[in-house]
């Protein structure tokens, strides 16, 4: 690794841009001049109230601004910054604070009525001070330690506490460089939070490129940002989030737009439809916590596949269709209790789980081993009949989930958004019938609730219990 490498990112993009705006928090722009000294001033203050190299700092707030400069600090600090969702109930933060084991907690929440079982991290404002011209400290870096820390998503058990190396941020945002060119004047916006790890990514990002990552207000429609002259040249997003500008009759390429980075799974055949007629550079992406974000990304196509394997990431498939990976991004392990676990094979892979199909075209990912049940002797993945369903015209999202069933064990049950049901459901089953295996396509079709938030991951447990629900009150309605 380079001097360069080995220096905080932060102090080098000072002094390579120290006038080009580092930070644009709604209206209020900050420099990396700025922005550097302001880091300086609050390292200088942690160290005063007696913060320790390799201390835990648990970082839950909703203000992103404060984020930035807090995991800044830890860098140069070397402590660990876990990041945590600020907007859970009390005591599902309480419970993700005492696994993190933090010995010092920034938030704004009181956390009422919630016992943290004896433990009491000292507590932090979540604002930091922005004034100061303090002298730089901590500016080389040792980049191998236990730097950030975010949970996974649990979309298919437990959360686990997943720890990343500056060395991983580093690799993950110098091979996305290499698909997505990034420099000074660019600006990318974090729509995404940055307790999911393709949040976090963006601010590595822009700081090695010297681009200004925007923090929009949070109440400002995305609508609104994309159009502003101002406003965001690049973008990271999620199917739901553009679905919901094509909606509004709103196009991606009326303001700086240049290019759209997708995350998810698969995406509505309208969606695609509406994108590519317009003047933006739209790329699809495969990515994992345990790699620091992306592995695979590639243009936008009907068929989901990726073409391109980032540098500093490596992917193969298993005989039995399992995507495994390694390489300078994959993450340290995960905390349990206190120690670091890294669960690789003995050729150092990591298995993710994840089915996938690899030719000379690229990679398509056919879904989760744990999504994966058996109806009637028959293997079936939910995510190819979701593909398909994605592909009928008015569909903005669904979800297909087992339900039990007394002949077949298991059946597909369909929870869809975009359509008028039960109307449209035999149009949609007769549909399927021409497309995909008899068994495969599922009897029943229910409305998909609305979500808040930003929906990353599809929680399905919780999706087929409601569903189990309605089909129980259904029959005995009936």
């Amino acid at each position: 690794m380079s001097v360069a490498q080995l220096v905080c990112p932060l102090y080098r993009a000072a002094g390579r841009w120290p006038e080009q705006p580092a930070l644009e928090e709604g209206s209020a722009a900050v420099t990396f001049r700025t922005l550097e000294r302001e880091v300086s001033h609050l390292c200088r203050q942690l160290s005063e109230y007696g913060v320790q190299p390799g201390d835990r700092l648990a970082l839950a707030t909703d203000d992103r601004g404060a984020i930035v400069r807090w995991l800044l600090a830890a860098l140069r600090l070397e402590l660990c910054a876990v990041v945590l969702n600020p907007s859970q109930p009390d005591a599902a933060l309480a419970a993700q604070i005492e696994r993190a084991v933090p010995n010092w907690l920034v938030t704004e929440r009181t956390l009422e009525g919630v016992a943290l079982d004896g433990f009491d991290p000292r507590l932090f404002a979540a604002r930091p001070p922005s004034f100061g011209n303090d002298a730089p400290v901590g500016v080389e870096i040792r980049p191998d330690r236990p730097y950030t820390g975010v949970f996974t998503s649990g979309s298919s058990g437990t959360p686990k506490l997943a720890l990343h190396s500056y060395r991983n941020h580093h690799a993950s945002a110098l091979g996305s460089q290499q698909l997505i060119p990034l420099g000074p004047g660019d600006r990318w916006a974090a729509v995404l939070p940055f307790y999911h790890v393709g949040g976090l990514a963006l601010i590595f990002r822009c700081l090695l490129a010297g681009a200004c990552l925007q923090i929009p207000d949070p109440e400002r429609p995305l609508a609104d940002l994309v159009r502003d002259a101002a406003g965001p040249t690049h973008l990271s997003a999620v199917s739901t989030q553009v679905l919901r500008l094509q909606n509004e009759g709103r196009r991606l390429d009326q303001g700086c737009l240049r290019t759209l980075l997708l995350g998810g799974s698969a995406f509505p055949q309208g969606l695609l439809e509406w994108l590519a007629p317009q003047s933006v550079n739209v790329l699809i992406s495969y990515g994992l916590t345990e790699m620091s974000s992306q592995v695979m990304s590639g243009p936008v196509n009907a068929d989901g596949v990726l073409a391109r394997l980032l540098p500093g990431r490596e992917l193969k498939i298993a005989p039995d269709g399992e995507i495994l990976v390694r390489g300078a991004t994959l993450f340290l392990g995960y905390d349990e209790g206190g120690m670091l676990r890294r669960p690789l094979d003995n050729d150092g892979w990591f298995h993710t789980r994840d089915l996938g199909d690899l030719a000379a075209e690229g990679l398509r990912v056919l879904g989760r081993q744990d999504n994966q049940f058996i109806s009637g002797g028959e293997n079936i993945q939910p995510e190819e009949i979701e593909a398909w369903i994605a592909r009928y015209p008015g569909v903005e999202r669904c979800v297909v989930v087992p339900v039990d069933d007394a002949e077949f064990g298991q059946r597909p049950v369909a929870l869809v958004a975009g359509l008028a049901l039960p109307d449209d459901a035999e149009g949609l089953r007769a549909w399927l019938r021409l497309r995909i295996a008899g068994y495969k396509v599922p009897r029943v079709y229910l409305p998909l609730p609305q979500t808040t938030g930003t929906p990353l991951k599809i929680q399905r447990q919780p999706l087929q219990q409601l569903a189990t629900r309605m089909l129980a009150a259904e029959g005995r309605r009936r």
